[in-house]
């Protein structure tokens, strides 16, 4: 016996949803604070940071910007605790949905999110948090 002789689906809302003042987004990264000194990747317990080199740097940094891997991410935010200069940071921006993997594994600031361009208007806040 079936609920309902036909599929259903619930149509997809088109206006924005707030996430809560304390919700832990996508990840932001100040780059002209952030030095590349890896203690982010180093404290990551799911192994979900890497550091991988980028073209402009100063004479201050290391060269090396975080890339975080969203499919292994768990979103505690030790990284963000641990950033000594405070350039890591949360956003409350959490939607995005895609089949192909690697469109989650992105810098921080150096390159464009697919979820920036989004069609739904889930739209990643111009503010930094930290994490609480």
């Amino acid at each position: 016996m079936k609920a309902f002789s036909t599929p259903y689906t619930v149509p997809i809302k088109e206006t924005m949803r707030q996430a809560s003042d304390n919700y832990r987004g996508w990840h932001v990264n100040e780059l002209d604070a952030c030095t590349g000194c890896g203690n982010c990747a180093q404290v990551c317990m799911n192994v979900a940071i890497d550091m991988v080199p980028v073209s402009e740097t100063t004479k201050k940094d290391t060269g090396l910007r975080p890339r975080i891997d969203y499919g292994r991410c768990c979103w505690c935010a030790l990284c963000v605790d641990i950033c000594a200069t405070g350039s890591l940071g949360m956003s409350d921006c959490y939607v995005w949905v895609d089949s192909d993997s690697d469109s989650f594994r992105f810098t921080p600031g150096l390159e464009e999110k697919p979820w920036d361009q989004s069609a739904l208007g889930w739209r990643k806040q111009k503010k930094v948090k930290a994490a609480t």
